[in-house]
């Protein structure tokens, strides 16, 4: 085949422009061990690896694409937030990007809840600090149901619940007569619940057979579920909502994070396969 001065030319042009621009690509291409980058920050997978490690997470557990992309996701987010704090000059020699980025998260966050947001946020979950009903108990425990009516009927016949206790129970509080302190639903199983919340002030429970023993409960004294004053839990609601404001601040940072700079993933490079949000 012959070409003319005019192909040539073209040749001799064009030949060594595609060998540039192959070469260019070629030196774009990441390294098999470099799983995302950062503007020009590479990360290799043993970093990724690590992070895993830190959060007891390990790759060979089994963990589904999906689950490993999340976590992949969120270690790029963490990435983007050292970023973000280091280069808004909040890294302090001597330290680490991790106090970088929660000194970038105070600075954000207000000095105070104001008590309008914490008489608000009272007022919507007042039910959520309420104080169940309680009992103040007494209970016999023995091992057999030969003891336990014994014991029923020595109380029946006029023998104070306490002095019963001392004399025939064989469970804890048996020398106190008994005394079981106040106690709320949730801190009996539901079958004695229904049993004891059922009792008036002074009466004697029936035989309450379990797998441990057999039981008689009295019950001394009942107190009234209330609601707790909102100056008992001021500090506790603040600390909840401050735990709030700084999770909305932390997502701000991210998504301002991730319009600041430009994240690449290397899919193929990746141990499983990717689906997050990055790809």
């Amino acid at each position: 085949m012959k070409f003319d001065r005019r192909t040539l030319l073209t040749f001799a042009t064009v030949v060594p422009m595609l060998v540039a621009v192959a070469a260019c690509g070629l030196r774009d291409l990441p390294a098999p061990d470099v799983v995302a980058r950062i503007d020009s920050l590479e990360l290799p997978n043993a970093e990724f690896e690590a992070y895993l490690r830190s959060n007891s997470v390990a790759l060979e557990a089994g963990l589904s694409s999906k689950v490993l992309s999340g976590l992949f996701d969120q270690y790029i987010d963490e990435v983007l937030l050292a970023r973000l704090a280091v280069d808004g000059g909040y890294l302090v020699a001597e330290e680490t990007e991790e106090q970088a980025v929660d000194r970038m998260i105070t600075a954000a966050m207000p000095e105070n809840v104001s008590g309008t947001d914490i008489d608000e946020y009272y007022a919507q979950h007042e039910s959520d600090y309420a104080e169940e009903e309680q009992v103040l108990l007494r209970q016999i425990l023995v091992e057999d149901r030969e003891l336990a009516e014994a014991a029923l009927e020595a109380v029946k016949s006029g023998m104070s619940f306490d002095e019963a206790a001392r004399k025939y129970s064989q469970g804890p509080g048996a020398e106190l007569g008994g005394l079981q302190g106040v106690l709320g639903r949730g801190d009996l199983p539901p079958a004695f619940a229904e049993v004891i919340f059922s009792l008036g002030v002074g009466e004697v429970s029936e035989i309450v057979a379990a797998d441990y023993g057999f039981h008689l409960f009295q019950v001394i004294e009942r107190r009234s579920a209330a609601a707790a004053d909102v100056s008992e839990v001021r500090q506790s609601i603040a600390a909840r909502l401050r735990q709030r404001m700084r999770a909305r601040i932390i997502a701000r940072l991210v998504e301002d994070a991730r319009r600041s700079y430009n994240v690449e993933v290397y899919a193929r490079n990746l141990p499983f396969n990717y689906e997050g949000l990055y790809e």
